[in-house]
């Protein structure tokens, strides 16, 4: 009886010390292109907890849904398979399977030294292979236990010589700038944050001492606000643009215009680390990828079109090549994405003049087709092939040229596309 007792005690420390194996502690925050993550949606509420990875076998991990769509792809999980697939539908394509330490990097087979979790019905990945595989630079800040991927700044591989250079470089960064900054801009070295610099609206700046747009600022964290951006992180030392025009609500009328176009001008300047800080940084080796139409898979060309494929069943999109090399377009599994090159940025939808889509009509039910879609193209069955417009304008109305660039794109590109869907 004795013995059955010792075999019984036995077997419940297996029992406790298996559960606590595998229940991981969510410490970790991660700062993706320059943005804290916050969890999101969590059983049916909102979690705004920047605790969204943990570390297990000295990887850290992070929510598959939430790292994938901060680095601005399309991300699908197959639970009966445990498929992983994620794709920023322009270059790069990446495949894993929760079971398996092996994947793939559009075909090329890769392995890493853990699997993906599933977790309370989630399924996390080890971030440092995601980030890589996207040609994000991986750094992991210990004190903070923050995992930086990418930067947060706006380059995009722009010739720099067309911009003046402000040297800022004792509080840790250049500031390139156009010709707006000198109307628009004005700097304070007295900021509301030690060794700081505030960027100010000029004229009410001047007025009353109000105005300020943002401030950019050392610090030993990374900032925590969904609105900053943490434009560069290197050896405890995070360069932090703070965003104000939430201060915006108390301008009115004439102010209101002038702090706005400010604002608006101060988003285009591009904000560089200064080496006298940051050592390791090098704008030769940031570069952001270039849209190459030419690496993408389900593109061809014929004759006087380039041909981009998607969808099942399957559509080809013929677009002229004589307007290609001034469009960015983006490949998805359900659609392709057309914008106007001058006024796309940030990959958001600035610039976007059209997609071409498909959709299952019994998930729209309930709502009036035509308030999402210009053009039903095609039906087949349930299946819904269609060309999707901006309800809203989205490009840059206060720049005629681009203004001009843009409508003469949308015109060439609504009269020009061909769109086939295979029967």
């Amino acid at each position: 009886m004795k013995n059955f007792k010792k075999l019984f005690a036995v077997l419940i420390f297996f029992i406790i010390l298996s559960t606590t194996t595998f229940a991981h502690t969510f410490d970790v925050h991660v700062v993706a292109d320059g943005k804290v993550l916050l969890m999101g949606e969590e059983n049916g509420q909102v979690n705004f907890s920047r605790d969204v990875g943990f570390i297990s076998s000295d990887r850290t991990f992070v929510p598959l849904r939430l790292i994938g769509e901060s680095l601005k792809c399309d991300v699908n999980y197959d639970p009966s398979s445990k498929d992983i697939n994620i794709s920023d539908g322009i270059s790069t394509n990446v495949k894993m399977n929760v079971n398996s330490k092996d994947f793939t990097v559009n075909g090329s087979k890769k392995s890493m030294d853990v699997n993906p979790i599933l977790y309370n019905d989630r399924t996390y990945v080890p971030v440092r292979y995601i980030g890589e595989a996207f040609n994000r630079e991986v750094k992991w800040d210990s004190a903070n236990k923050t995992c930086h991927i990418g930067k947060g700044i706006n380059y995009k591989n722009q010739d720099l010589s067309k911009y003046k250079k402000l040297d800022f470089s004792k509080y840790g960064f250049y500031l390139y700038v156009d010709e707006k900054y000198d109307q628009l801009i004005e700097a304070s070295f007295e900021s509301i944050i030690p060794g700081g610099i505030d960027f100010f609206e000029k004229s009410l700046h001047q007025k009353n001492g109000s105005g300020i747009i943002s401030t950019v600022y050392l610090f030993n964290k990374p900032s925590t606000d969904t609105k900053d951006v943490n434009i560069y992180y290197e050896n405890g030392k995070n360069l932090i643009l703070m965003d104000h025009s939430s201060s915006l609500v108390s301008y009115k009328g004439n102010e209101l215009v002038k702090y706005t176009k400010a604002r608006d001008a101060f988003k285009d300047f591009i904000i560089v680390p200064s080496e006298n800080h940051f050592k390791e940084f090098s704008l030769d080796k940031f570069k952001e990828n270039k849209v190459a139409n030419t690496k993408n898979k389900n593109v061809k060309t014929q004759g006087d079109y380039n041909i981009y494929t998607f969808g099942n069943p399957k559509v080809n999109v013929k677009v002229p090549n004589e307007i290609v090399n001034n469009l960015i377009i983006k490949n998805f599994p359900d659609r392709i994405e057309f914008y106007e090159a001058s006024n796309h940025k940030d990959n958001n939808l600035e610039g976007w003049v059209l997609s071409v889509i498909q959709y299952n009509e019994k998930d729209f039910a309930d709502f009036d087709v035509y308030d999402f879609v210009d053009k039903i193209y095609q039906k087949n069955g349930n299946i819904v092939t269609a060309i999707q417009g901006p309800r809203d304008v989205t490009y840059d109305f206060n720049n005629p040229k681009k203004t001009k660039l843009y409508k003469e794109m949308d015109k060439k590109l609504r009269e020009g596309i061909i769109i086939e869907v295979a029967k």
